[in-house]
C-alpha cells in the first residue's frame, strides 16, 4: 500500500522538465538515453554530444540508459522514460529495502523505514528523477537481501541473485558501493556470530567474494576504458579519473572546513529525518542497546553505511545533493530504529504503534516546513520551465544544425532541450579542438552563454555575425 500511494503520488511529476536541480546531471542521462534511441544502442560508447561530431563520453556503464532508449522507442520522450527507469528502481529498492528491515528488525522497523523513504522531502523529489542512483541503489539493495539469505544457509539462487546484482551495481555506478559493501559485511559478521565460525565461514566468504570481486573487476576494467577513451579527446581529457581525483574525494581544505560537514548534515536533516538529527541519535542508542550482538552489528552498518561514503567521496556529496541517494536507505533505516526504540518506551503494543506513527508523521512534517524541505516539496509539485535559452536555438535554427557553445562549461541543458548537437568550449579559445575535428562546416551558429568574443572559438577560416537574438552569432565558412 505504502509503494502504490508513493508510486502514484509521483505520476505527474514524470511528465515534469528536467530543468529542475542539478539539470546538468538529469540531462546528461537523458541525452545518452535519447541518442541511444535515435542513434543505436551501443554500451561500449556514450553518445554525450556536447563535445562535438561524434563525441563519446564514457563515464559509468550505460545500462540505465539504455533500458531507458528502449522506452523511447516504444513512444516515450527521454524524460518520461528516464523518470519512468528512475521511479521503478526507486520504488523496486522500497520493497527490497523493507524485505532486509523485516529480517533484521522486525516489521514496525521495516514500515517505518518505508514510510520515510516514501514521503521524505529528499526523496519526494529524487525518487522520479531522471539519474542513474536509485537503478544503482535498488541492484545494490538486490545484492544485499540475496547474499543475506545465502549466508543464513539459502539455495545457491540467492548466492546467484546477489552475485550478479552487486556486479551490475559495482559496474552502473562504483561510488555508491562502499555503503552495502558496509552492509553486507554486517549480514556476513551476524550470521557468523549467530551460527558460529565453523558452519558459516565458507558461506560468507563465498557470497562476499561472488558479489565483491566480479563488481570490483568489472568496475576498474571499465574506468580504464573509459579513461582511455575520454584522454583521446582534449575537449574530455578533463573528465578522466587522475584529473577528477580531487573533485570526487575533496581536498584537505574542503575536509577541514566545517561548513562543508553542515552542507551534507542539513540536507539530512531538512530533507529527511527532521530537525536536528534526533531520530538519528535516537537510532544511535537503539543500536547501542541491541537485544543481541547480531542485532547492534547489523545496526553498526547502517550507521557505517551513513557516515563511510560521504567521508569516502567528499566533494560529491557536498557539490550534489542527489548524492544522498546511495545512503538514504541507511538514513531511513537508522531513523526508524530511534522512532522504534522511542516507540517501545509505550507500555503495550497498542500504544507502541500509536506512538511510531505520531512520531514518523511528526517527522516528516518537519522536514516538509524546513527550508530544504519547503523547496523539495514545491518542484515535485509544480514543474520548472525549460530554459529560455533552449527556446531561441530550437526556434531559430533548423533541426539538426550543430551549434558552437560558449560559456556554458559542459552542461548538456542547452543541446537536450534544443534538440541540437553541440560542441561546448570551456577554455579560452577553441584552436586545439579545431585542429583535430573533421568536417567544420556542419557548425552553423553560436551562442554565448555569457557576453565573449566569439571569434577565438571558430574554425579555422569562419566568420560569427550577430543573428539579431541576443546571443545567438550566425557561423558562416570560408568556401
Amino acid at each position: 500500500m505504502l509503494v502504490a500511494v508513493g508510486t502514484v503520488i509521483r505520476i505527474p511529476q514524470l511528465f515534469h522538465s528536467l530543468n529542475g536541480t542539478h539539470p546538468f546531471r538529469q540531462t546528461q542521462t537523458a541525452l545518452v538515453a535519447r541518442n541511444y534511441a535515435e542513434r543505436g544502442i551501443d554500451l561500449l560508447h556514450t553518445p554525450l554530444t556536447v563535445f562535438g561530431e561524434g563525441s563519446d563520453v564514457p563515464m559509468e556503464f550505460p545500462l540505465v540508459q539504455a533500458v531507458a532508449a528502449l522506452l523511447v522507442r516504444l513512444g516515450l520522450s527521454a524524460d518520461v522514460a528516464m523518470r519512468l527507469v528512475g521511479l521503478v528502481s526507486f520504488q523496486a529498492a522500497a520493497l527490497l529495502l523493507f524485505a532486509l528491515a523485516l529480517r533484521w528488525h522486525g516489521r514496525r522497523v521495516a514500515v517505518i523505514a518505508v514510510v520515510l523513504l516514501e514521503f521524505s522531502p529528499f526523496t519526494m523529489l529524487w525518487g522520479a528523477a531522471s539519474l542513474i542512483e536509485f537503478p544503482t541503489v535498488a541492484l545494490a539493495l538486490a545484492m544485499v537481501l540475496g547474499l543475506d539469505h545465502w549466508f543464513a544457509g539459502g539455495r545457491w539462487w540467492w548466492l546467484a541473485a546477489g552475485a550478479v546484482s552487486g556486479a551490475l551495481a559495482f559496474l552502473v555506478k562504483v561510488t555508491t558501493m562502499p555503503a552495502f559493501m558496509l552492509l553486507l559485511a554486517g549480514s556476513g559478521a551476524a550470521v557468523i556470530f549467530q551460527q558460529g565460525l565453523r558452519q558459516s565461514w565458507r558461506r560468507v566468504l563465498v557470497g562476499g567474494a561472488a558479489a565483491v570481486v566480479p563488481g570490483l573487476a568489472l568496475a576498474a576494467v571499465w574506468t580504464v576504458y573509459a579513461d582511455h577513451i575520454k584522454a583521446g579527446n582534449p575537449a574530455t581529457a578533463f573528465l578522466t579519473s587522475s584529473a577528477l581525483r580531487d573533485w570526487n574525494f575533496g581536498t584537505l581544505e574542503q575536509r577541514l572546513d566545517i561548513t562543508s560537514y553542515a552542507t551534507i548534515m542539513q540536507r539530512i536533516t531538512d530533507e529527511i529525518v527532521g530537525p536536528h538529527a534526533l531520530t538519528l541519535f535516537a537510532g544511535l542508542a537503539a543500536v547501542a542497546l541491541g537485544l543481541t550482538l547480531a542485532d547492534r552489528i547489523r545496526g553498526l552498518a547502517w550507521v557505517g553505511a551513513v557516515i563511510v561514503t560521504p567521508l569516502l567521496f567528499f566533494n560529491l556529496y557536498v557539490r550534489h545533493s542527489y548524492y544522498l541517494c546511495a545512503i538514504v536507505p541507511a538514513v531511513a533505516m537508522l531513523a526508524a530504529l530511534g522512532l522504534d526504540g522511542v516507540a517501545r518506551l509505550a507500555r503495550d503494543r497498542t500504544h507502541q504503534a500509536i506512538v511510531a506513527g505520531v512520531a514518523t508523521l511528526f517527522v516528516l512534517a518537519n522536514s516538509a516546513i524546513s527550508p530544504l524541505g519547503r523547496n523539495d516539496i514545491k518542484e515535485w509539485r509544480t514543474e520548472p520551465p525549460p530554459p529560455e535559452a533552449a527556446s531561441v536555438l530550437a526556434a531559430h535554427t533548423d533541426p539538426g544544425s550543430k551549434i558552437i557553445l560558449i560559456g556554458c562549461d559542459w552542461s548538456p541543458v542547452l543541446p537536450y532541450f534544443s534538440h541540437r548537437d553541440a560542441v561546448m568550449f570551456r577554455r579560452a579559445d577553441g584552436r586545439e579542438y579545431w585542429e583535430h575535428a573533421g568536417d567544420v562546416t556542419d557548425y552553423g551558429w553560436l551562442y554565448a552563454c555569457k557576453d565573449a568574443d566569439p571569434r577565438p572559438y571558430l574554425p579555422p577560416g569562419a566568420a560569427a555575425t550577430p543573428s539579431g537574438q541576443p546571443s545567438l552569432w550566425r557561423v558562416t565558412h570560408a568556401g
